[in-house]
């Protein structure tokens, strides 16, 4: 395991692959490389970038599995994450991204997360405080907690097939207009009632929304 810096960043090399460990510059836009001396960059670590203040706008590699907890916390001014296409034969273009606990809380001025079609895990509280974040970018295959809480400009979430939902979810977004299910889901009863009062938009699957909830039936469970 070696240390290496390069551009102000910190990376923890091991076994050909790298993690971003420290931001120990004050970086405005900063674009991290999806290889490090032929290690491929897979993480980032926990508070790598905790209370940045000048970080505005940051592009991640796609080869990217996990953003660790605390790894953005209070990043007050940054706007843009966004996750660029690598050409790098042995990535696997599929793999799944892991957001931790309070990866983005505090960060008040985040407008856009823009990934490929991902899935999504997402943990407590991980975008918390988020107030102009408009979309996030992948399918949610997994939430936990407080993770939309205060999320005020949030306008719609794509699930993964077989997401669970419940009331610390859907209820604390107050701007939500549709949700989008891949197939199946599971929701509980107070979700379900908030969706049918605020009337958003469910699409299931489908081109056109849902007009009545109870036709999910099949597809959507209440809890």
């Amino acid at each position: 395991m070696t240390t290496h810096y390069q551009d102000g960043v910190s990376y923890i090399l091991d076994s050909g692959l790298a993690v971003v460990h420290e931001c120990l510059g004050q970086p405005i836009v900063l674009t991290i490389p999806p290889e490090i001396n032929g290690h491929l960059v897979i993480g980032i670590d926990n508070g790598a970038f905790a209370n940045n203040k000048s970080l505005n706008r940051i592009f991640l590699p796609d080869t990217i599995q996990e953003i660790g907890e605390t790894a953005f916390l209070n990043c007050v001014n940054l706007i843009d994450v966004v996750f660029m296409v690598t050409q790098i034969p042995k990535h696997n273009k599929k793999i799944d991204l892991k957001i931790g606990d309070s990866a983005f809380f505090g960060c008040k001025n985040l407008r856009t997360f823009a990934t490929q079609k991902r899935d999504l895990f997402l943990e407590a509280d991980a975008f918390r405080t988020c107030e102009k974040l408009v979309a996030i970018g992948g399918r949610i295959k997994t939430v936990s907690g407080f993770c939309f809480y205060q999320c005020h400009s949030l306008q719609s979430l794509y699930f993964a097939n077989g997401i669970q939902l419940d009331s610390v979810h859907i209820p604390w977004i107050f701007s939500l207009t549709e949700l989008h299910f891949l197939k199946k889901a599971t929701i509980d009863k107070d979700s379900l009632e908030y969706i049918s009062r605020k009337n958003i938009k469910v699409y299931c699957n489908k081109t056109s929304p849902l007009v009545d909830l109870s036709y999910l039936g099949y597809n959507i469970q209440t809890i």
